[in-house]
């Protein structure tokens, strides 16, 4: 059975994301592919996930859940990953274009370690 998790993409707005993210609005979301990507060389967060729209990098998972994720990923947990929603956001008067992704999460576990590791994807989503 698939659990689905929404999380938020952070970093949309450096470089030119927010012009893909703007980009991406205009297709039909069928047909935008995302991925996720580690990237333990990252300097500011070794548990750093990139988040690919179509091979764009659009953003990344947010810290606080990020080593969650990761560890879900590299147990093979993740079966899907989709994209939820793009948007055009105003905070503080200024705009910006966010994402948020789905994750399809599979947990073939025991009872126990399923209720557990659903209460730590929970918190850190």
């Amino acid at each position: 059975m698939i659990t689905w998790k929404t999380v938020r993409i952070v970093g949309t707005s450096y470089g030119t994301r927010d012009l893909r993210l703007k980009e991406l609005s205009e297709m039909d979301a069928g047909s935008i592919r995302i991925t996720l990507s580690p990237e333990p060389e990252n300097q500011f967060d070794p548990w750093a996930i990139r988040v690919f729209a179509n091979e764009m990098m659009i953003g990344y998972i947010p810290a606080k859940t990020s080593p969650v994720v990761l560890e879900l990923l590299s147990r093979g947990d993740i079966r899907e990953v989709e994209l939820d929603e793009i948007g055009l956001w105003i905070r503080n008067g200024e705009s910006y274009w966010s994402a948020r992704i789905r994750l399809g999460v599979t947990l073939e576990r025991s009872t126990r370690d399923h209720q557990a590791q659903d209460v730590a994807v929970e918190s850190a989503v």
